[in-house]
């Protein structure tokens, strides 16, 4: 009882019109249901608290999400949640408007949730541990939000606790940012971000040897990033972190001592 109607067109453009309804059907709230339709009632649950600013516990998180299989699908989901927050919305969040983008709290309780499975159960694949360091640059480091005093210390926060592989396009990217951002902070300097400084000495012991490596990397071959008098306020932290090496600490003083600085 059902009509055929035929469609005059080329192969060209026929495919051409299903690649694009195929994309536009990925970025969908149906699409999202539908791929995660085995974990939908717990992700909504933890969503919900995100929501509602209510203390997600590491505990519960892990009981809801028992097994490798389901704990890939919630990071992959939340990924999915931050590449696309229209999906925020959907599930009940709110957009700030004009940017019409969730707020760094919001990213940054659903980055902390993400952290908390990951140290259980890595990413899927290779593809959605990149989509998740791209989207976590793209939020955290390039609005102009994460220059303001007020709004600074969750996104950098953020780009602390992201780890890329030195193989990596961000990897640099990455380093760059936070010397800039530890330029721009201070804890006692008009002008500088005190909120930036107390993150990064809080943090410190999440610079692993890698990170230290690449800092002293950049500032060493880079012009823009040549060591400074000012640089010698958070080197100085920076060598009392857990994992720099006394390898590392040694060149730092030989940064000071090419800056002529005193040690």
């Amino acid at each position: 009882d059902k009509n055929i109607f035929i469609i005059k067109s080329d192969i060209g453009s026929f495919l051409n019109d299903v690649k694009h309804a195929y994309i536009d059907y990925r970025k969908s709230s149906e699409c999202f249901l539908e791929e995660y339709i085995a974990i939908s009632p717990r992700l909504k649950y933890f969503i919900e608290k995100v929501i509602v600013k209510s203390i997600i516990d590491r505990d519960e998180l892990l009981k809801n999400f028992s097994n490798k299989k389901s704990r890939q699908m919630f990071v992959s989901a939340c990924v999915d949640i931050l590449c696309n927050q229209t999906l925020f919305e959907f599930l009940g969040g709110r957009l700030l408007t004009p940017e019409n983008r969730m707020s760094f709290r919001d990213v940054d309780a659903i980055i902390n949730m993400l952290s908390m499975v990951l140290r259980s159960n890595g990413f899927k694949d290779n593809a959605t541990r990149l989509r998740f360091l791209d989207i976590v640059f793209e939020l955290c480091a390039k609005p102009e939000e994460v220059w303001d005093f007020y709004n600074a210390r969750l996104p950098f926060r953020n780009i602390l606790r992201i780890q890329p592989w030195d193989a990596d396009n961000i990897c640099k990217v990455r380093i760059r940012h936070i010397i800039k951002v530890l330029r721009w902070s201070s804890p006692n300097k008009l002008g500088k971000c005190w909120a930036t400084w107390d993150e990064f000495c809080i943090r410190k012991d999440w610079f692993s040897t890698a990170d230290i490596d690449n800092i002293l990397y950049v500032c060493k071959n880079e012009s823009e990033f040549q060591f400074i008098e000012s640089d010698k306020l958070w080197a100085d932290i920076l060598g009392d972190s857990k994992y720099c090496t006394t390898e590392q600490k040694a060149e730092f003083d030989e940064l000071y001592r090419l800056a002529e600085l005193p040690f």
